[in-house]
């Protein structure tokens, strides 16, 4: 098995699978990837961010000290500004050791936190949680290749049973071809990345999601998991549409068809909406009290 050609290896059950595409992740995904090279990380990090952004899921980011500063630095230049998704709560960045203290072999309570974490993401109003992890530190804070290699086998499983995406973003050098081997066996996923044609960030004051981009049948559902968790969270809820490029009409109406299921005293407000959208409304009648134009 080389891990020199290609320079990165997303791994599954099977074995190695190719360069790594980290971007669209099933639900309860758990994907390792093998660099030769650990500083690339920072930049796959910062993909994997930008796709669960997107979705409206929350993102946390983990690493060494320092690493989680230098995915949010590749974000901004790959055109996300990282700073209102941290002020939404909907990004969350933090070293290892500030998460699990210096040395922490209580593997099953890390797992077990994995479980409270997707919980309270939804709860905070957000489409699940996405999770990468620089592994770089973690076997220093477990104490052994073993507890890592029985971390990353218990997290799989529980990341599945909660929905959780998660990338294991690990350096060749820091394992031997035995141990590399062990590790593949730990994972089960391998993925595709593409670029989303929308997103759907959650925004916080006012509280809501920011429409970017095209929204049709092909990402309609993803507009309404998105939509759907911030209704859960709070009354009001705020679309705002400044920088949506196009909206069909089936996606449009499904917007509004969420109107009878708001809770007593909930409303949607449409703010900032485009010429487009408004001819929309006015052509095809589409209204409803508890949605209004801002």
């Amino acid at each position: 098995m080389t891990f020199a050609h290609p320079p990165a290896m997303a791994f599954g059950a099977g074995g190695p699978s190719g360069r790594p595409r980290h971007g669209a992740l099933r639900a309860g995904s758990h994907l390792g990837v093998v660099s030769a090279h650990g500083a690339d990380n920072d930049a796959r990090m910062a993909r994997f961010a930008r796709r669960g952004l997107a979705e409206g899921a929350r993102v946390a980011l983990v690493g060494p000290p320092g690493q989680p500063g230098r995915a949010l630095r590749h974000l901004a230049a790959i055109g996300v500004p990282p700073a209102p998704a941290l002020a939404a709560g909907q990004l969350f960045v933090a070293p290892v050791h500030a998460l699990y203290g210096a040395r922490h072999r209580d593997v099953l309570g890390l797992v077990t936190a994995l479980g409270g974490a997707s919980d309270a993401a939804r709860m905070a109003g957000f489409a699940g949680l996405r999770l990468a992890i620089d592994m770089a530190a973690m076997a220093d804070v477990l104490g052994s290749f073993e507890l890592l290699l029985t971390f990353e086998q218990l997290a799989g499983e529980a990341q599945d049973h909660c929905g959780v995406r998660a990338i294991c973003l690990h350096d060749e050098h820091d394992f031997s071809r035995a141990e590399l081997r062990r590790l593949c066996a730990a994972h089960h996923d391998g993925v595709r990345v593409e670029v989303p044609m929308a997103s759907f960030a959650a925004s916080s004051e006012p509280f809501g999601l920011c429409l970017r981009g095209e929204v049709d049948l092909a990402n309609r559902a993803t507009m309404l998991r998105a939509l759907t968790a911030r209704l859960v969270a709070r009354r009001v809820v705020t679309l705002d549409l400044a920088a949506l490029s196009f909206i069909d009409v089936g996606s449009l109406a499904a917007i509004f068809a969420l109107a009878p299921t708001l809770a007593d005293g909930g409303r949607l407000v449409l703010a900032n909406v485009p010429a487009h959208v408004a001819r929309i409304l006015r052509v095809t009648g589409l209204a409803d009290g508890r949605v209004r134009c801002a």
